[in-house]
């Protein structure tokens, strides 16, 4: 059987993470529009902008 997957999204959780960002990649490479979802979140003490995702 085949499948198209030109319009397929998946989310991958712990993308940042080692296996994670591999499976991201071998999504990627196989045609999926990838979600990326991770804990690690941006934070810059001179851009108010990324208090909220660690403060919240």
């Amino acid at each position: 059987m085949t499948q198209d997957t030109r319009d397929t999204t998946v989310v991958v959780t712990g993308a940042s993470g080692r296996t994670g960002s591999r499976v991201a990649r071998s999504a990627r490479a196989a045609g999926l529009t990838v979600r990326a979802a991770s804990r690690a979140t941006g934070f810059d003490w001179h851009a108010p902008s990324t208090w909220a995702g660690v403060l919240a």
